[in-house]
């Protein structure tokens, strides 16, 4: 019943505006009170903005409620969903819980029937992550692959260039040994 009585209360409430933000850019953004002693709007004329005052204000008993009629509860543990009841309270997981950990939150709340109030449809969101990890996973590997690739290469280059070194140090060696034979021969001439 009270649902009601606030909704049409919000009907009515206006979008309370600050004073002259009409006329300067930087000020459209939230309510300020106005406190100038010839301001139109603190002294409540009729034909300017209307302030806020404490008359719009939702019922007190389901003032902070979730539009289903539901307690919002923020969850930012597995160990703060035990507590919720499920009839009067509804769970609000924080924006600062991992993805990871708001999987499992997901199912947990799920299982228990706990309505999620800040998820339109909370199993198209866990289908859109699993696809975006999976996603990462390929990634990943196909890196991974690509770098074992391009070791594979490198060593290649270095057993090539080690072979030439080989080859070559046995020619020079060769070549030395001649030298020492002419050497040899010449000297016995």
């Amino acid at each position: 019943m009270s649902l009601e009585v606030r909704k049409k209360l919000k009907a009515r409430k206006p979008t309370f505006m600050v004073q002259d933000s009409h006329k300067h850019k930087k000020i459209r953004q939230r309510w300020r009170k106005p406190r100038g002693s010839d301001s139109k709007i603190r002294q409540g004329f009729r034909g300017y903005h209307r302030a806020v005052e404490h008359g719009w204000k939702s019922p007190r008993d389901v003032r902070g409620f979730h539009p289903l009629g539901l307690a919002i509860v923020m969850v930012h543990t597995i160990k703060d969903i035990d507590s919720i009841d499920t009839k009067k309270q509804g769970a609000c997981i924080a924006s600062a819980v991992g993805t990871k950990k708001k999987l499992q939150m997901i199912e947990l709340l799920q299982k228990k029937k706990i309505t999620i109030l800040n998820f339109k449809d909370a199993n198209a969101y866990v289908t859109d992550v699993q696809k975006k990890i999976e996603e990462k996973k390929s990634k990943k590997k196909v890196s991974q692959k690509i770098k074992e690739e391009k070791k594979t290469k490198k060593i290649i280059k270095e057993e090539k260039k080690d072979n030439l070194s080989k080859t070559i140090t046995e020619e020079e060696k060769k070549q030395q040994e001649k030298k020492e034979k002419d050497k040899i021969l010449t000297k016995a001439q």
